[in-house]
């Protein structure tokens, strides 16, 4: 019996370490299992970072490329307050060529009651009569304005077989605004 009592406590002994070693076990599984996913987390974490501060530079190189074409960018646009101003200068192309020059119909955006930036347009019939060179003259300057124009649906006639000196032209101007 003294023999088996023994093996019953070396029994008991082994299964109480083993108890401990499995408790043991799943104790740091459970560690080990907490820590990478908290690794793998700060590591998508520092991915993302490195992503960010890439697309980052990107939009900055591209911001850097284009600070000309952004200046530029104003300047193909007229305020649109100063609508008028480009309402006589049509109108004194006439004076300037001699031709006789007619703006049949004028219309342009009201941009008053738009938020800024918003963009409209000044649009313009013009007909100019008179010899080759003042109707020629007429249509150049008008696209010479310093405002960017837009010229189309132009239309040349000469007066017919008695008056072969007078001339005419039409033609559609549109002059891009904005509201400041």
């Amino acid at each position: 019996m003294n023999h088996t009592r023994a093996h019953i406590s070396l029994l008991v002994l082994a299964v109480v370490v083993l108890l401990v070693v499995a408790a043991v076990n799943v104790y740091m599984h459970q560690k080990v299992s907490v820590s990478v996913e908290h690794a793998v987390l700060a590591r998508d974490i520092v991915v993302a970072e490195q992503e960010n501060a890439t697309n980052e530079q990107g939009l900055s190189q591209v911001f850097q490329s284009t600070t000309a074409a952004r200046a530029r960018l104003h300047s193909l646009f007229i305020p649109s307050d100063a609508a008028v101003q480009i309402i006589e200068a049509l109108e004194g192309i006439g004076a300037e060529t001699g031709a006789t020059v007619d703006l049949s119909s004028i219309s342009a955006d009201n941009l008053d009651a738009e938020p800024s930036g918003t963009i409209g347009s000044i649009d313009a019939q013009i007909s100019a009569d008179g010899s080759w060179a003042s109707v020629m003259r007429s249509l150049k300057l008008v696209e010479d304005l310093p405002y960017p124009v837009t010229v189309s649906d132009v239309s040349l006639s000469s007066g017919g077989a008695a008056s072969k000196r007078e001339w005419k032209v039409s033609f559609k101007v549109k002059v891009p605004i904005i509201k400041e």
